[in-house]
């Protein structure tokens, strides 16, 4: 089995295990993913975001501080490397283009599993 879907994988379990360790009385807009980061996987992390606004910025098609963002509609990382989503997960994948710090165009897929609906 490759490294990367098994990192993955357990990302998307660890991801999960906070989910349902949420407690019921957490406000409305916080939300519980894990984001794995392409090609490389290094920035690939859990997320717990307790605002909308701040998910949404890095999300939502279009520019934001961080880059230009599009949706990646054409395809499933879930699909692709065989990961399994526990009820109630979702995928959402967006290609980033940013800036470098050497001033370089980067291109990289970010995809999210959790509450990303």
């Amino acid at each position: 089995m490759d490294l990367k879907k098994i990192c993955a994988q357990a990302l998307i379990e660890a991801a999960y295990y906070m989910w349902l360790a949420k407690p019921d009385d957490a406000f409305s807009e916080a939300r519980v993913t894990c984001c794995i980061c392409l090609p490389e996987m290094f920035a690939s992390e859990v997320c717990i975001y307790n605002k909308q606004d701040y998910f949404s910025e890095h999300t939502s098609e279009g520019e934001s501080r961080f880059g230009k963002i599009e949706k990646i509609s054409s395809k499933s990382l879930a699909c692709e490397w065989g990961l399994v989503l526990p009820a109630g997960f979702k995928e959402l994948g967006v290609s980033l283009i940013y800036e470098g710090d050497d001033e370089k165009m980067y291109v990289s897929e970010h995809w999210y599993f959790g509450e990303v609906g």
